[in-house]
């Protein structure tokens, strides 16, 4: 969140309502990147990923005009000399040179095609063929494997279990005698029909 207050007399307080445009900006700055856009199709380029940045940038020059401190975490992040080290982001800063890509526990080497790792003629016949590829530190070997299946379908397979374990454990509890409680059973059905008393049950 903006600053609200502070002890220090070199950093202005920002101001409610532009802090309200602060937190809308990086609202936005965050659904660029958000992991929903691969169900919506929607693509990640560099040139939304920089504008979601200046974004960002222009809504804290706005917030505040005098500029922020050199200790500061929001402007060591904005001119990329934060030091991410002994945080639980450290992983996630991941520079182009120590990076790796996998894909089907394969390390896919940059000289080479997309292709030549999901198959030509797979790409070829396929136009909506997805493939899964992971981002991983080189030398730390590939990274897990995606589930077989999505929560969504794992989620359905649990309560058709659950369906069919309640349907058994009914079956079990039936006495194997129940059938002697059905009409079709009674050596008698023939002669209570005609005598009009066959639905007459006997209180529990």
């Amino acid at each position: 969140m903006p600053y609200a207050s502070t002890e220090l007399p070199y950093v202005r307080a920002c101001d409610p309502e532009v802090a309200k445009v602060l937190v809308k900006t990086l609202e936005e700055a965050v659904a660029v990147a958000h992991k929903d856009n691969v169900a919506k199709k929607v693509a990640l380029t560099l040139k939304a990923l920089q504008e979601a940045v200046d974004n960002v940038r222009g809504a804290v020059m706005i917030c505040y005009p005098m500029g922020l401190p050199e200790w500061d975490l929001v402007r060591q992040a904005l001119e990329d000399r934060e030091d991410l080290a002994g945080t639980s982001y450290a992983a996630d800063d991941l520079p182009a040179d120590v990076a790796s890509l996998w894909f089907a526990g394969k390390q896919m080497l940059p000289e080479k095609k997309l292709s030549d790792y999901l198959g030509r003629s797979l790409l070829g016949r396929h136009e909506k063929t997805k493939a899964v590829v992971k981002l991983q530190k080189k030398g730390q070997g590939a990274p897990s494997r995606e589930p077989a299946v999505d929560q969504e379908t794992q989620k359905a397979m649990m309560a058709w279990y659950y369906k069919k374990q309640e349907e058994q454990k009914k079956l079990q509890e039936d006495e194997d005698d129940a059938y002697i409680n059905c009409s079709w059973a009674n050596p008698n059905s023939l002669k209570a029909h005609f005598a009009g008393v066959q639905a007459v049950r006997l209180p529990k």
